[in-house]
C-alpha cells in the first residue's frame, strides 16, 4: 500500500504488461482470500498459507526501500513463522494476517491496473486511501502477534540461528533478532502509514477542491 510509480505516460507495450501484471495479482489474491475464508471454516491449514506465499512470493518491490522493507517484513512472517512453525497455523492471528493482507491486495492491484486504463471509478479511488486506515493496523497487530507467539518456539528448537564455531567465525541469534524487530515495528510503521496518510489527504482533497473551483467560475458566469 504504499507510493505507486506513474506509468500512464509509458510506452504502450509497458502499460499492457503493468496492467496484466496488476490483473493476475489481483486474481491472485483473490482466490489467497477465498483459501483463508475457506480454511477458517474448517480450521487453519496450510491451504490457504502456500497459496498466500506463492502469490507474495510473484510480488516485485516497485520502490527500492519502502516496498522492498515492507515485501522482506511480510515474507519473514509468512515462511519463517506461518510456514515454518505449523503451531502458529491455529492461532487467529495468522488467517487473520493473510486475511487483511489478501483484502490490502484486492483493492490496490485493481485500482493501479483501472488508473493505467484511465478507468478507475471514483468508489474505488475512495476504497483505495480509507481502506488501509482499517486494514493496516490490524495487519500490522497480526503480523506483531505472530512474531511474538513464535518466539518459544524459536528459543525452544533453536531455529535459524547459527552458532559458532564455524567456518565463517559468524553467529546469529534470530530470536533476538525478532526481539528487536517487534520493538522496532512500531516507529516502522508508523513511517509508512503517515506517508499513507499525506497521500489520502491529497487525493480525496483533490476531486473536492476541484469541484470547489467548477462551482466558483460557475457563480462568476452568473
Amino acid at each position: 500500500m504504499t507510493k505507486h510509480r506513474d506509468h500512464n505516460n509509458a510506452h504502450p507495450a509497458i502499460r499492457g504488461y503493468l496492467v496484466l501484471y496488476n490483473a493476475v495479482q489481483g486474481i491472485g489474491w483473490s482466490l489467497c482470500l477465498a483459501a483463508c475464508l475457506s480454511a477458517a471454516q474448517k480450521g487453519p491449514d496450510r491451504q490457504s498459507i502456500f497459496l498466500a506465499g506463492s502469490v507474495y512470493a510473484s510480488i516485485v518491490p516497485s520502490s527500492p526501500v519502502t516496498n522492498f522493507l515492507q515485501w522482506l517484513g511480510r515474507a519473514n512472517a509468512l515462511f519463517m513463522f506461518a510456514v515454518g512453525i505449523p503451531e502458529l497455523q491455529h492461532l487467529s492471528c495468522a488467517p487473520l494476517m493473510l486475511i487483511v493482507w489478501s483484502l490490502g491486495e484486492m483493492i490496490r492491484y485493481p485500482w493501479y491496473g483501472l488508473q493505467l486504463l484511465h478507468a478507475c471509478p471514483a468508489w474505488l479511488t475512495w476504497l483505495r486511501y480509507n481502506a488501509f486506515l482499517l486494514l493496516y493496523p490490524t495487519g500490522v497487530v497480526s503480523e506483531m502477534l505472530l512474531l511474538w507467539k513464535g518466539l518459544p518456539y524459536l528459543r525452544s528448537r533453536d531455529l535459524y540461528s547459527i552458532h559458532m564455531p564455524n567456518k565463517y567465525n559468524f553467529a546469529w541469534d534470530y530470536a533476538i533478532f525478532i526481539q528487536i524487530m517487534l520493538v522496532l515495528y512500531p516507529y516502522l510503521w508508523w513511517g509508512n502509514f503517515s506517508s499513507l496518510l499525506r497521500q489520502r489527504s491529497k487525493k480525496l482533497k483533490a476531486p473536492v477542491a476541484a469541484g470547489g473551483q467548477r462551482a466558483a467560475a460557475a457563480g462568476k458566469e452568473d
